[in-house]
């Protein structure tokens, strides 16, 4: 699929008007000022930082305590990020910069609309007459002192929407006024979707109701064990995605026909579902993404199922590295955000990630967050951390922009990596259940030799990767799965055993072993006492299996054939594996 694209993509563009897409040789770029071919490379909340009186309980970067003028820091700051590569001023970023500098040294820049968060989108109803007038009133306002300033690449309609979609179907479903439009369309969702067949409704969905009409007054619906009601949810969920993405294009291009619409910034989770839905409304597909290891390395899955459901290449629109040691006095408090000991390590993996998404053909650019550090002793909603190019007091840490001004982007899309074909089970000397590592204390693959034993699957739009390694005494496979679940749809609150994701491999035929996973707290549990396995449980649940290394034909041939599929909850999306695995012995990690 992924290859199909791309080569239909081939030298095609999509206009925006003032800019546009364009594929050279199966590689994505913007067409930006005067014709070039541009990969935006930028950092967010490029601004003046804290306004009025510094707090000396809780300092924060504030650009006036270090330039006489808001005009002075700008025309300084347009000019550093320059000479650090950047050309882009991402999302947050000051307007002083664009409007004052634009005509003689212009840079591009991408705001952040919040067109749909105006009315709370997406748990307002996205189909009522408020939440139309809230988008269309925001986009009037806003719209209007963008689209003529030079450099203007197009709009990100929203940020990190909840587009949390089992919730949202509940929330429609439960919440929302009988009246309104959006509960009604739910409804009738439903009923279409079993052609108006009560009984079929009813093998899929537990309900005390014993009709439509009786059921159309309480609209209880608990998912029933072994049914299909999860597609009902799916399909739902794709109609409001479609719901939300046009009435952002129909918003932006009321007011601006010239400019690129750049998506919502999923907050490094996105729905299937409604990013699939998005193709028909978007020119470039955008998400926040920090690295999923420590060293700045990626999986493989995420980004290639998000160009293949959205078909529009994509602009990671946040990516980020915390350092323990820094200047500003970040405590780095919550685990979401990933972190290292040096500034050292913060910039080789900066480096690293940068040179991973710019080898990717579909991506079209990467904007850092943030300028500068968070607050020392953390910014409003508590967040405290070590983000920044500058410290609280507006000293460039100089190993970040090294590493900046190291890259050579250009030399990176015009040879594009590619991942592998092949299925190889690397030997591993480390603790292969990565329990043991200091930089990331729960279970991690960061010692795998993760681009060399990740295992290819032929599912189109994967949401999970596998890999294989082994020791003198075992073999390990790991799976990095995306699923979000809310037990609310199951009676009771609590998923069935049965109804868990599902993780299956077997070795040369082998009685399969079976991995439930999923549920709030809850532990794998396994179907074969000799496996052990860890979890690290989240949006992207990790899974490591550890199973005795089988004798005889696998240590003689130095291969095995291995099966394996992963299942979401309810059986709602399936991929599998198939392939003969070769031992490996490897001399460097990754």
């Amino acid at each position: 699929m992924l290859a199909q694209l791309v080569a239909v993509a081939t030298l095609s563009g999509l206009t925006g008007g003032g800019f546009s897409i364009v594929w050279n040789h199966g590689v994505a770029a913007y067409r930006g000022m005067d014709g070039e071919s541009v990969w935006s490379f930028g950092l967010d909340c490029v601004n003046i930082g804290k306004e009025g009186q510094q707090d000396p309980q809780n300092p924060a970067y504030r650009a006036l305590d270090h330039f006489s003028t808001k005009e002075g820091w700008a025309k300084a700051t347009h000019n550093q990020l320059k000479l650090w590569g950047f050309n882009t001023l991402g999302g947050w970023s000051d307007d002083a910069v664009w409007s004052q500098y634009q005509k003689e040294n212009p840079m591009y820049f991408t705001p952040v609309l919040h067109l749909g968060s105006y009315n709370k989108a997406p748990w307002h109803d996205l189909w009522g007459e408020e939440t139309r007038k809230a988008v269309d009133d925001a986009a009037k306002e806003l719209i209007p002192k963008y689209r003529n300033i030079p450099g203007l690449l197009g709009y990100f309609s929203d940020n990190e929407l909840g587009w949390w979609t089992d919730t949202l179907f509940l929330h429609y479903l439960n919440n929302l006024d009988p009246k309104e439009i959006g509960h009604v369309a739910q409804l009738d969702l439903v009923q279409k979707h079993y052609n108006e067949d009560f009984v079929a409704f009813k093998k899929d969905w537990i309900s005390s109701a014993t009709s439509w009409v009786e059921w159309r007054k309480k609209p209880t619906m608990f998912l029933r064990p072994g049914g299909k009601g999860i597609a009902v949810v799916n399909k739902w969920v794709y109609s409001a995605g479609r719901q939300y993405y046009s009435l952002m294009k129909e918003a932006i291009r009321r007011y601006d026909t010239a400019h690129l619409i750049l998506g919502d910034r999923y907050a490094q989770f996105y729905d299937r579902e409604i990013a699939a839905s998005s193709k028909d409304y978007l020119d470039v597909a955008s998400t926040n993404m920090g690295c999923n290891w420590v060293d700045g390395s990626l999986n493989h899955h995420f980004l290639e199922t998000l160009y293949e459901l959205t078909e529009k290449p994509i602009q990671i629109t946040e990516f980020y590295m915390c350092a323990r040691e820094n200047r500003s006095g970040n405590k780095n408090s919550s685990p979401a955000f990933p972190l290292v000991d040096t500034q050292k390590q913060r910039a080789e993996a900066f480096f690293t990630n940068v040179v991973e998404l710019a080898s990717k053909p579909y991506v079209i650019g990467a904007h850092w967050f943030q300028y500068y550090d968070e607050p020392m002793r953390g910014r409003g909603d508590g967040e405290d951390h070590n983000m920044g190019f500058v410290d609280i007091y507006g000293k460039p840490y100089a190993e970040m922009v090294a590493a900046s001004r190291r890259l050579k982007i250009q030399t990176l899309r015009a040879t594009p990596a590619r991942l592998e074909g092949k299925s190889v089970a690397s030997y591993l000397v480390h603790d292969p259940m990565g329990q043991a590592n200091k930089r990331e204390p729960t279970p991690t693959l960061l010692e795998w030799p993760r681009t060399e034993c990740c295992i290819p699957s032929k599912s189109n739009t994967p949401f999970a990767d596998l890999y294989a390694c082994y020791d003198n005494e075992s073999l390990y496979f790991a799976l990095s799965a995306m699923n979000y679940m809310d037990e609310g749809l199951y009676e009771g609150g609590v998923i069935p055993e049965g109804e868990r994701c599902k993780w299956e491999f077997s070795i040369n035929d082998a009685k399969p072993v079976v991995i439930l996973w999923g549920g709030k707290n809850r532990p794998p549990s396994v179907n074969d006492r000799a496996t052990h396995v860890v979890q690290r449980a989240g949006l992207e649940t990790l899974l490591i299996a550890k199973i005795p290394l089988p004798k005889g034909a696998i240590r003689s041939k130095g291969e095995f054939r291995l099966k394996s599929s992963a299942t979401t909850h309810s059986g709602g999306e399936s991929m599998n594996w198939n392939s003969v695995v070769k031992l490996a012995r490897l001399k460097t990690p990754r």
